[in-house]
């Protein structure tokens, strides 16, 4: 019944009474068309790796390594410290954490060079005619060779005691951008090894000579870039396994060490897992399970090819 106002006829007068109560029907059963509603859990704020300021829910612990900074330079962290990497001067994201790796390229900041022949002790070799210099590279931390004349495109690893390459000599198109050059190989004596950063025949060539690599697989890698004037290269590297890691620079006579690096991401609360997205496309999903963290998997792509820009939770 609807509730209202009631007018009675009072001698002659109308008077307005008050309300007539609403009455109350019980209704049992499905009611058509009525549907239930379930809250949704709060979404969590996703962890943005383009940011200069590391987020508090993810830790890293590692040793000091080698980044890309703003201006494209090769610089070195500090320990324990996860800094923001750049590519052609933009933000790209955070590198994945690495495992442990070993330098066997001694020398590897090419601090000297010279023309030489087989069985002298000098690291970086280079022919008569090649026109190769040593310059401090633009970072500061490390120095690049600047080869003088075009088309030293080629690199192979070359191994004395077969006589032969044992990482095919063939040609390697160098960017206008520092990119990174690399080659697998597998070592199957002790004979001196050359790693040719550079090659554009047999009497044109620049190579490095590491007279005590471990039998086993190996990668070799480079960065290099082509400028207006010259073809440099940097960094040079021979670690074991398929993927280059992030530079480890060496003197003369050293070949140094990295540590392996963890990433730990929290559930700051009420989130199942994680989504990790890479600037290639790829993502990667992990589930909390029990645990209140998750620890990011080692990288599987060369350094520098591929960053982790963003980490969203899912609950």
């Amino acid at each position: 019944m609807i509730t209202s106002s009631q007018t009675l006829i009072v001698a002659g007068t109308s008077v307005t009474t008050g309300f007539i109560p609403r009455q109350i029907v019980e209704v049992t059963g499905d009611i058509k068309g009525s549907s239930t509603v379930t809250p949704q859990p709060p979404q969590i704020r996703a962890i943005n790796l383009l940011s200069p300021t590391l987020d508090s829910r993810v830790s890293y612990h590692g040793p000091a390594h080698t980044y890309i900074n703003q201006n494209g330079n090769l610089i070195t962290s500090a320990e324990n410290e996860w800094p923001l990497e750049y590519q052609n001067g933009i933000a790209i994201g955070r590198h994945e954490p690495e495992s442990a790796a070993t330098n066997y390229q001694r020398d590897s900041s090419f601090t000297s060079i010279s023309e030489t022949t087989d069985g002298q002790n000098t690291v970086w070799v280079t022919s008569l005619s090649a026109g190769v210099l040593v310059n401090p590279s633009d970072d500061g931390s490390s120095f690049a060779i600047s080869i003088e004349k075009p088309g030293w495109t080629h690199t192979g690893v070359y191994s004395e005691g077969i006589g032969g390459f044992i990482a095919d000599d063939i040609d390697r198109p160098i960017s206008e951008n520092w990119t990174i050059d690399v080659r697998t190989f597998r070592n199957a004596s002790s004979a001196l090894i050359r790693w040719y950063v550079a090659r554009l025949s047999a009497t044109n060539y620049v190579y490095g000579r590491s007279p005590d690599l471990p039998v086993g697989n190996y990668v070799a890698s480079v960065w290099r870039i082509n400028t207006t004037d010259n073809q440099q290269a940097r960094a040079a590297q021979i670690e074991v396994g398929t993927v280059p890691t992030s530079p480890i620079f060496n003197d003369a006579t050293s070949q140094n060490t990295r540590t392996e690096s963890t990433v730990i991401v929290t559930n700051p609360g009420g989130a199942t897992g994680i989504t990790i997205i890479y600037t290639d496309g790829t993502t990667r999903t992990m589930s909390f399970g029990s645990n209140q963290s998750v620890n990011i998997p080692v990288a599987t792509q060369a350094w520098g090819t591929r960053y982790i820009s963003q980490i969203t939770y899912s609950t």
